[in-house]
């Protein structure tokens, strides 16, 4: 059986800047999946937090159940 997914709304991490000077983009509690990738900058975080996303949402649509 091949899953399909819909998403009804975009995951938007939480951004966090962090001590060692890089940012951290996380899911926020209660999103549908969770992770969490980091940048050299907020913008390299978020991208980086989207493409993670997009993956595995596309590792989960291919998947057979």
């Amino acid at each position: 059986m091949q899953l399909e997914m819909t998403r009804l709304t975009p995951v938007r991490p939480n951004l966090i800047h962090r001590s060692y000077g890089d940012w951290l983009a996380a899911s926020p509690h209660g999103a549908c999946i969770s992770l969490g990738v980091t940048g050299a900058t907020e913008s390299e975080a978020r991208i980086n937090f989207e493409a993670a996303v997009a993956r595995w949402f596309e590792i989960i649509r291919d998947t057979d159940l």
